[in-house]
């Protein structure tokens, strides 16, 4: 997120094998395994505020090829993107 407050144009892609948003790593073993926690109260940001930026979210999909010459991507059932850097 912080690369759109940086003047980012393209849309960001977050393509991740798990299903749910990024969350806090550390406190995971500790606090939501004691019930300090809940999942939501984990999360790094909340879904709209992804969403609100411009970040594309493909939770529970996997990158299964990079083709760095073409700086392109496949992922979930053949879905393709385009990368930069």
């Amino acid at each position: 997120m912080r690369l759109h407050q940086l003047g980012w144009q393209v849309d960001i892609r977050l393509i991740g094998d798990e299903a749910h948003l990024l969350y806090h790593r550390p406190p995971l073993s500790k606090d939501y395994l004691k019930g300090a926690k809940t999942e939501t109260g984990m999360l790094l940001h909340p879904a709209i505020a992804y969403k609100k930026v411009g970040v594309l979210m493909a939770l529970g999909s996997r990158v299964e090829t990079i083709d760095h010459k073409k700086n392109r991507c496949r992922w979930r059932l053949g879905k393709r993107c385009r990368m930069t850097s």
